[in-house]
């Protein structure tokens, strides 16, 4: 079977352990390490946040949990109780993740030894959000010797943080 996620990324080689993240199975694989999370303030980042499920600013133990079901992935983040749900689709060299009530299209882009994604549109409760509504988000993922390191950053349209959670991931024995 294909993976959806390398071919939406292109013809790249991407770290051993990297490529392990990004081609999970039909049995659940767990990845887990630590995160550290900061989040934005005010009412409008607090909100968005916790439609999201995301958790509090700190150090956190990180669990990720992947599974593949068709073309279709889905990811359960876990920071230290509070479940992040997600499901990743692939779209014409695009990457979509929906989670809550909100879907982000996103293009990928190879960096040395790993990838970075582009948020390009949105939706909330199924409408489109217009461009200058989109957060401003970068996700960047390299491989290391033992796992993948990872950086997830999202701004408001206006420039305030909304959240930005970022460290290491190492494959859990099976």
């Amino acid at each position: 079977m294909s993976d959806p996620f390398l071919q939406a990324l292109g013809a790249v080689d991407l770290p051993v352990r990297l490529r392990a993240l990004h081609r999970p199975t039909a049995a659940p694989r767990r990845w887990s390490g630590p995160c550290l999370v900061e989040r934005g303030s005010g009412i409008v980042a607090g909100l968005l946040l916790w439609l999201g499920r995301f958790p509090a600013a700190g150090t956190i133990d990180l669990h990720l949990t992947t599974r593949r079901e068709g073309a279709m992935v889905h990811w359960l983040r876990d920071f230290g109780g509070r479940c992040t749900p997600s499901i990743l689709s692939f779209r014409a060299g695009r990457v979509v993740e929906r989670f809550g009530p909100f879907v982000l299209m996103m293009r990928p882009e190879p960096i040395p030894g790993g990838f970075r994604l582009h948020v390009t549109g949105g939706r909330v409760l199924g409408l489109p959000v217009p461009r200058f509504c989109l957060p401003r988000a970068e996700v960047a993922e390299t491989g290391t010797e033992t796992g993948v390191a990872f950086d997830v950053a999202a701004c408001l349209p206006w420039g305030g943080l909304l959240i930005r959670y970022r460290g290491t991931l190492t494959p859990e024995a099976p």
